[in-house]
C-alpha cells in the first residue's frame, strides 16, 4: 500500500513538474510580446492635452504673427485640435491655380510634422474619425505615421539602430500604408502627397523603385517645381540606391530637360549631381569652401545652393558670413527652419543676445524645438538677454511653445504641474499628460518623466506589468538621447526596456 502511494506521489510531482515546463515557454513567449511592443503608441487611456490660451505681455507676437503663417501652420492646427482650420489649410492648397505652388506647399506642409508624427498621431487620428471621408485627413494621418515610423529608428541620420526600433518603424509603416493607397488613385494634391509619403517609404525600407516611381509622378504634375527635382537628385544619391543611382541621376536630367527646368535651376540640378562624385564637404583646405560656394552660388542662385553654403560655413564657423547667407535665405523662403536657427546661433556666438532671441523666436515660430528649448532654457539660466530665474516670463513663452505644438514647450507644461511654477496648479495626471505629448516628440527630460509618473496614475493591478514594461520602454528612450538619470535606473535593472532579442545579445534572462 505504502509502495504505491509512493508511487502516485512520485508521479504526481513529475507531472507538476512537466507542467511547469510546458507553461515556462508560454510565460516567456507572454513576457517577450509585452517587451516587444511599441509602447510609444499607447496612452493608457489619457487623452493628449491641447494648448490653451497664451498669457503674457512679454511674449514677440510680432514675430510670431509674422511668420505662423502658410505650411507651418498645420503642426499647431493639429495640437489645438483645429479640425476645421486644417481642412481650411488643405483647402487653400488644393485651390491654387499653379500646380508647382500646390506642390511647394504641399510638401512644406507635410515636412511641418517632421519629428513631431508620434506627438500628434492622436490628433490626426481624431480628425479623420470625425471626417472619415476627407482627403485632407487621410493624408496628414498618413504624414503622421511615416514620420512617427522615422522617428522609431532614431530619424533620418544613419547610425546604430537596435532591431526592435526598425521592427517598430516597419509597424508603424504599415498602419501608414493602406491611407497611402487609398489616396494614389487620386490624380490632385492629395494623390501626389501620398506619392510623396511613397518615395519617404521607399528610402527607409519599403520598395525602391516603387517610390522612385511615385516621386517621378509628382514631378510630371508639376515639372517646373525646382524643390521635386532636388529631392529626387537625393534620393538617386548610391546610399539610397547604390546600384541604381547612375541610370536614376541620367533620367531625371532627361526629365528636367524634357520639362524645360527653368534657369538657374537647371544649373543648380547639374552641380547636385556633380557634388555626388565630389563632394564639396571633402574640400581639404578650408580656405577653398568659400570661393567654391561663392563660384557655385554665383552660377546657380538657388535655395537648395544657399543652404548648403549655409551649413558648410556652419562647419567653419564663419559667424559673420553666416549672417549674409542666411539673410539671402529668408529672402528666397522667409521660413525656412534651419537658416532661423543658424542665425540665431550665430548672432549668440557674436554676443548679439536680444537679436539672437527675435531669430530663436522666429525659429520656433516656423518649427524648431531646439530653438525654443534655448529660449526656455535662457529664462531659467540668463541669457539671450533674459533675466535670470524669469519663471513669469517662462511660463508664457511654454505656453506659446505649446501652441506652436513644439515638445519643449509639452515639456515645460508638464514641469509645470509638477512644480507649481507660473501659477500652474501641482497634478501629476496633468502632467503625465503633457509630458506623455512631449515624450512622444522626442524630448528626453519628459521620457523619463512619464515612467517615473506613469505608475503612480495607472494603478490598476491589471495592468501593473504593462506599466512597468512602458516605463522600461521610455527610460530606453531617454537613455538614447544621452538622459544620464534613465541610464542610471537602467544600469540599476539590467534589461528593463529591453526587446527580448537585446537581453539574448547581452545575454540577459528573459523577463
Amino acid at each position: 500500500m505504502s509502495f504505491s502511494i509512493t508511487i502516485r506521489r512520485a508521479i504526481r510531482r513529475n507531472l507538476a513538474w512537466v507542467a511547469l515546463l510546458m507553461a515556462w515557454p508560454v510565460a516567456v513567449l507572454a513576457n517577450c510580446e509585452r517587451s516587444d511592443k511599441d509602447w510609444g503608441l499607447v496612452t493608457f487611456g489619457l487623452d493628449l492635452p491641447s494648448p490653451g490660451p497664451v498669457k503674457g505681455g512679454a511674449l514677440p507676437t510680432d514675430i510670431v504673427q509674422r511668420y505662423a503663417k502658410g505650411p507651418v501652420r498645420l503642426a499647431p492646427l493639429l495640437a489645438a485640435g483645429d479640425f476645421s482650420g486644417a481642412q481650411a489649410h488643405w483647402d487653400q492648397i488644393a485651390q491654387l491655380a499653379v500646380r508647382e505652388q500646390q506642390t511647394r506647399a504641399m510638401t512644406r506642409s507635410l515636412f511641418s510634422l517632421d519629428g513631431r508624427g508620434l506627438m500628434l498621431l492622436d490628433k490626426a487620428q481624431a480628425w479623420l474619425t470625425r471626417h472619415p471621408q476627407s482627403p485632407a485627413a487621410q493624408l496628414t494621418l498618413a504624414t503622421a505615421y511615416v514620420e512617427a515610423a522615422t522617428e522609431a529608428r532614431g530619424g533620418n541620420a544613419i547610425g546604430f539602430t537596435r532591431s526592435i526600433q526598425l521592427d517598430h518603424m516597419r509597424a508603424r509603416f504599415q498602419l501608414a500604408d493602406p491611407l497611402i493607397e487609398a489616396l494614389l488613385p487620386r490624380k490632385d494634391i492629395y494623390g501626389m502627397g501620398a506619392r510623396y509619403l511613397l518615395a519617404t517609404r521607399g528610402m527607409l525600407g519599403g520598395s525602391s523603385s516603387a517610390g522612385w516611381s511615385a516621386l517621378m509622378e509628382v514631378i510630371a504634375y508639376a515639372p517646373h517645381d525646382e524643390n521635386l527635382y532636388q529631392i529626387a537628385a537625393g534620393y538617386a544619391h548610391p546610399r539610397w540606391s547604390s546600384g541604381t543611382s547612375p541610370m536614376r541621376l541620367r533620367a531625371l536630367l532627361a526629365l528636367a530637360h524634357r520639362h524645360r527646368l527653368p534657369e538657374p535651376h537647371m544649373t543648380a540640378l547639374k552641380q547636385a549631381f556633380d557634388a555626388i562624385d565630389r563632394p564639396p564637404e571633402r574640400i581639404a583646405n578650408p580656405q577653398a569652401v568659400r570661393p567654391y560656394w561663392e563660384a557655385r552660388v554665383s552660377a546657380a542662385p538657388t535655395l537648395h545652393n544657399l543652404v548648403d553654403w549655409m551649413e558648410a560655413e556652419y562647419r567653419l564657423t564663419n559667424w559673420p558670413l553666416l549672417l549674409d547667407i542666411t539673410q539671402r535665405i529668408h529672402v528666397l523662403y522667409p521660413q525656412h527652419r534651419r537658416a532661423w536657427e543658424v542665425r540665431s546661433w550665430a548672432l549668440k556666438q557674436m554676443d548679439r543676445p536680444h537679436e539672437a532671441y527675435q531669430a530663436a523666436m522666429a525659429a520656433a515660430t516656423v518649427g524648431s524645438d531646439w530653438a525654443m528649448s534655448e529660449v526656455i532654457q535662457s529664462h531659467v539660466r540668463g541669457g539671450m538677454g533674459r533675466p535670470l530665474k524669469d519663471f513669469a516670463g517662462l511660463y508664457a513663452h511654454c505656453q506659446m511653445a505649446g501652441a506652436l505644438a513644439l515638445p519643449s514647450g509639452a515639456n515645460c507644461l508638464g514641469s509645470s504641474h509638477t512644480e507649481g511654477f507660473g501659477g500652474a496648479r501641482i497634478d501629476h495626471r496633468e502632467a503625465l499628460r503633457w509630458h506623455l505629448m512631449a515624450a512622444r516628440g522626442g524630448h528626453s527630460n519628459s521620457a523619463h518623466d512619464v515612467a517615473v509618473l506613469l505608475p503612480r496614475i495607472v494603478k490598476d493591478a491589471a495592468q501593473r506589468a504593462d506599466v512597468d514594461a512602458a516605463a522600461g520602454y521610455w527610460l530606453q528612450a531617454a537613455a538614447r538621447k544621452g538622459h544620464q538619470i534613465a541610464s542610471n535606473k537602467l544600469a540599476a535593472r539590467p534589461g528593463w526596456g529591453l526587446s527580448c532579442d537585446d537581453r539574448r545579445k547581452a545575454n540577459i534572462a528573459p523577463p
